[in-house]
């Protein structure tokens, strides 16, 4: 087993396992929680481990112990000490900014979700002798330690015994990822991956009570989900420590012989069809599905991966096609063990962790999988004679956006260089030179994202999309064909210029500062993100192959860009104002978006052959926001529980909270000033919202390097003034200030 890299503030210790049926397993144990500076690794009879941080080159190797390091990736800093600082000076409360990955994305198919009245008394049963306790066995030893709360929870607790206490109680939390989803469904019945996820919780042999997993969830405090994407699906679940023993075999026996009982369909169809609901109105599920229906007949990204009741129950039914034994077909065939990767964590020891797992999971049987994407698929996704088109789309909500896509072969094999990251930077940063501040310059666009978003749609073993978003303001809708010459032209400038291995170094640092000073994220999320990625990296990558990068190779950069080029790009207009002009007259078969196809203009693609870019254009300038100095401050012998005021004067109050908590090198500060003149009147409030509008726009070009570097600033107006808000790390903050 190769090392695997932790962050210098993770107290966790891990240690991976390969049962011998196939199924990898990651164990997390908060028991006996370490000093953040050390690190330990955990040789198991499968597996010997040993820590190295040599890419951060932070660290130095050290014994082994009880553990395999590992970490989490970066997450917004915590703003506790902030938000008291700003309550104590205007008495109300600020929200933290939270960058939700976990909503429902185009690519995924939404969660389970449950009516607490549906749920039935909770009473023993099953055949496990654990069955009639309350685990008090399985748990093992540990199970009563205390620890800080980052317990979320899915379901509201119908528990008759005592509620958790948050501040003390941490949950304990698994999440299993088996390596199949909706590209490796039949043509035949579409959503069908989806509709085995919902399924699979309906009851197993052992415990055949549907629903009883979430009553016995519900019962302790705990809660469950699961989602289906491209290629994996996932299932989640969290509980009160003391019971993890007894959830994790009900949980297991899932996926050891799960009944899909026929009577159940109605109601996960049911189910399935109101997720599909949701995803009607949704204007960025259309314009994938819109994609997927122009690939190749064959390929999967073409697929309807929601499913909904006339893909799942009456088309079947049409075809004489039997949803039942198929869902059972589809079981046997690709959820074997040797697919799966389990993550676990909890405060009991890794020894405890290892001894539970073992037992319950190896009990899954290995099956017949035939998961891996068949040799039809064509080289290309998409066929270029329709990728190609010009495409005006009629959205739900009012907008007018323009979207430029390539597809790319997959580069999940590239995590090491993630060419794509490089491309996104340079692409899609605000500064002077770039094409966002050109398009404002000429009030054409408001906004510009672009990369490739991840997800399994757009990131997959068979292509990866590039794509390149801009919000056009009406002037910039009557320019389309001068703004897609700035993209192109400017992209004929990077492909000139070609990798520069200073950016990619500056992106790099940005990264591994992230990963070295990250902070906790709640089991239940640390859980669910790392069985996925255990699915796509090595051991030793586990934690930061997501996010960091490894290795600056020039020629795999250089190759991607030469790719993006006018003659492959999928051109899609998407506005509001096409619902008057009453052009879109075609209709995408299962979302229903209503758009229309067009050759591109002529004129457009001879100005497109001799790309002369614009003199204006030119690649990010070195980044003066990186941090390097990590230094803490030295702590006074006495540390007050609230924010103290160390300086007034005529003009301002200057508040300071020390952080003993967190111990990490960032700080918060916000900037208050005080007027009753915002709010005085109507007129007062929109022109002050407006300010605040122009105030971030206007400062983009300089503050974009700064969110690039990981700092993090904000305007708001309320009733009692404006508020400036500052986050990062300590170094820079005067910097952006």
């Amino acid at each position: 087993m190769e090392d695997i890299i932790t962050s210098l503030n993770d107290t966790r210790s891990y240690r991976v396992i390969t049962l011998a049926n196939g199924l990898t397993a990651l164990l997390i144990s908060d028991h006996k929680v370490r000093a953040p500076s050390s690190r330990h690794s955990s040789s198991s009879p499968n597996s010997s481990q040993r820590v190295s941080h040599e890419q951060l080159s932070v660290a130095e190797e050290t014994p082994k112990d009880n553990g395999c390091a590992v970490s989490c990736l970066p997450l917004p800093p915590k703003i506790s000490i902030a938000s008291s600082i700003a309550n104590y000076i205007t008495e109300r409360k600020y929200e933290d900014v939270s960058h939700d990955n976990k909503s429902l994305g185009p690519d995924v198919s939404a969660g389970r979700s449950y009516s607490p009245d549906s749920l039935l008394p909770l009473s023993d049963e099953g055949s496990s002798d654990e069955s009639a306790s309350d685990d008090e066995d399985a748990s093992g030893p540990g199970s009563e330690m205390e620890g800080n709360s980052d317990t979320e929870s899915g379901h509201p607790s119908q528990s008759e015994s005592k509620p958790l206490n948050t501040k003390k109680d941490k949950m304990a939390a698994a999440a299993l990822c088996v390596g199949v989803g909706s590209f490796h469904e039949p043509k035949h019945l579409q959503g069908l991956a989806h509709f085995l996820e919902h399924m699979v919780f309906m009851g197993s042999e052992k415990y055949p009570r549907e629903n009883y997993f979430d009553a016995f969830l519900n019962k302790y405090g705990g809660s469950d989900n699961a989602y289906t994407e491209c290629e994996k699906t996932v299932y989640k679940m969290e509980v009160h420590q003391k019971h993890l023993g007894r959830a994790l075999d009900i949980f297991a026996n899932f996926f050891v012989a799960p009944l899909i009982k026929e009577e159940s369909m109605e109601r996960e169809l049911q189910a399935i069809d109101n997720e599909f609901q949701l995803v009607l109105p949704s204007d960025s599920c259309r314009h994938q599905q819109l994609l997927g229906s122009i690939a190749h007949e064959a390929h999967p990204m073409r697929k309807f991966m929601w499913g909904n009741t006339k893909s799942l129950k009456e088309v079947p039914l049409i075809e004489g096609v039997d949803a039942h034994a198929a869902l059972r077909s589809f079981f046997e065939e690709n959820y074997s063990p040797e697919l799966m990767t389990l993550a676990v964590q909890s405060k009991h020891s890794l020894d405890d962790l290892e001894q539970m797992v073992s037992k319950i999971f190896s009990a899954i049987p290995k099956r017949t999988a035939t998961s891996k994407l068949t040799g039809f698929l064509p080289h290309e996704p998409f066929p270029l004679e329709q990728f190609t088109k010009l495409y005006k789309v009629q959205p739900v909500k009012k907008v007018n956006n323009l979207s430029v896509t390539w597809a790319l072969p997959s580069l999940l094999h590239e995590y090491m260089t993630k060419p794509l990251e490089y491309i996104s930077y340079v692409v899609g940063h605000e500064g002077a030179g770039s094409i966002l501040a050109y398009l404002r310059e000429k009030s054409w666009a408001l906004s510009l994202v672009a990369g490739n978003e991840g997800t399994g749609f757009h990131h997959n073993s068979t292509c990866s999309l590039f794509d390149v978003t801009i919000s056009l303001t009406e002037d910039g809708l009557k320019h389309i064909g001068e703004v897609l010459t700035a993209v192109f032209g400017f992209l004929a400038m990077v492909q000139r210029k070609g990798p520069i291995e200073s950016i990619f170094n500056e992106i790099r640092t940005v990264s591994d500062n992230n990963f070295r000073w990250c902070e906790e994220e709640s089991p239940l999320d640390y859980v669910e993100r790392l069985c996925s990625n255990m699915q796509l990296y090595p051991p030793e990558h586990y934690l930061l192959g997501e996010t960091c990068l490894f290795e600056y190779d020039p020629a795999i950069i250089q190759n991607c860009l030469d790719m993006l080029v006018p003659q492959k790009a999928n051109i899609m207009i998407i506005s509001c104002r096409y619902q008057k002009q009453g052009i879109c007259t075609l209709k995408e078969p299962y979302l229903e978006t209503q758009y229309c196809v067009q050759d591109i203009p002529q004129e457009w693609t001879s100005a497109w052959a001799n790309l002369t870019p614009d003199p204006y254009f030119d690649v990010p300038q070195p980044n003066k926001y990186i941090a390097t100095d990590f230094s803490l401050k030295e702590e006074a012998d006495y540390q007050s529980e609230l924010p103290v005021q160390v300086r007034e004067t005529g003009c301002y109050r200057l508040w300071y909270k020390k952080d003993t908590k967190f111990n990490v090198p960032k700080a918060c500060i916000y900037f208050q000033l005080i007027s009753p003149v915002m709010y005085m009147s109507p007129e007062n409030a929109v022109l002050m919202d407006l300010l605040g509008d122009i105030l971030l726009q206007n400062m983009s070009e300089e503050t974009n390097a700064a969110v690039c570097a990981s700092l993090d600033f904000s305007i708001s107006v309320h009733e009692n003034g404006l508020t400036i808000r500052v986050i990062g790390f300590n170094e820079k903050l005067p910097v952006l200030f």
